[in-house]
């Protein structure tokens, strides 16, 4: 890895023991904090240039996929929306925490140490160990430069090794859906879509046109249901939830290259045709669209025709 922050990657994947990092901004060099203001006793306090926030994607992949790795914050800090995913899907003793100096549980021996400042380290410039040093002159590798597909797939293998825990999202299923987009527009996580295939099936322009998947994101999904329950046709469903190393699996939810969109499952394949009588679009067989074959098997809506009440006594 290169860039500014390859020092602190190359040190965190050095790390023989589990060891909690504080990660603040570069003014810290100049004005460190106290160590009432530290978090954790036993906390290492590394300095970002920019601060946690300009830690980009690829150097975020690099930290979370060594094994022994603690993150603190004393803040929430956005993260980049895949490293979001991935550390929501982490069980607390693992992903990031944000953890208040004055947090309530700390230990008596912390609580009292005393107000002198915090050593802080500059993440551009790290230290390394002895033996580190002494093996990379002996065997005079070239470190391998890990694609993020690699990164993914070793985040997920740690994470894998911790057993597995249930997540939010529902295990939907579709069968019927006539491409109305009721549920892409109700889902409050934005995790459904209707969108042409990303391999046609078909080489011609105008068949390719002719086709949409519905696509399912589970990574979002909050299990509200909202989507099955508003469907008029009712083609969702779901068989319970998913548990998160399912969702993260190299089958499901892995990045496949650099730069590469992560997969969503495909819950149906549709082709659409279009109505003879208002030439809307629309999935499912027939000529006619649901809205207009309701309207021709029931033209006078849900109430009774105005000479149904000649009838009445």
């Amino acid at each position: 890895m290169s860039g500014p922050l390859a020092s602190l990657a190359r040190w965190a994947g050095e790390l023989a023991e589990v060891t909690h990092v504080w990660f603040v901004d570069e003014s810290a060099l100049q004005t460190p904090p106290t160590r009432a203001e530290q978090p954790r006793a036993d906390v290492i306090a590394v300095a970002i240039p920019g601060g946690p926030r300009e830690i980009d994607e690829r150097t975020w992949l690099e930290l979370l996929a060594t094994p022994h790795l603690r993150i603190v914050f004393t803040h929430d800090v956005e993260l980049p929306a895949l490293i979001a995913e991935i550390c929501s899907a982490w069980e607390p003793a693992t992903a990031p925490q944000v953890v208040a100096p004055d947090e309530p549980g700390r230990s008596l021996r912390s609580r009292v140490r005393s107000r002198g400042s915090v050593e802080i380290l500059d993440a551009r410039a790290m230290p390394r160990s002895r033996r580190s040093l002494l093996r990379v002159a002996a065997t005079d590798e070239t470190p391998h430069t890990r694609s993020t597909a690699e990164l993914v797939e070793q985040i997920w293998q740690l994470r894998s090794r911790e057993g597995d825990a249930p997540s939010p999202a529902l295990d939907l299923a579709a069968t019927g859906c006539i491409a109305c987009g009721t549920c892409v527009k109700a889902c409050p996580t934005q995790v459904l879509a209707l969108q042409p295939p990303r391999a046609p099936a078909h080489p011609r322009a105008h068949e390719e046109a002719a086709r949409l998947d519905l696509t399912y994101d589970a990574r979002g999904c909050i299990g509200c249901g909202t989507c099955i329950s508003l469907c008029p046709v009712t083609a969702l469903s779901s068989s319970g939830t998913l548990a998160w190393n399912a969702i993260f699996s190299r089958e499901h939810h892995a990045t496949l290259e650099e730069d590469s969109e992560s997969e969503v499952e495909v819950l149906e394949e549709l082709t659409l045709s279009r109505c003879a009588r208002c030439g809307a679009t629309f999935a499912g067989a027939g000529e006619f669209c649901p809205a207009c074959q309701a309207r021709m098997n029931n033209p006078f809506g849900s109430s009774l025709p105005p000479a149904s009440w000649l009838d009445r006594g």
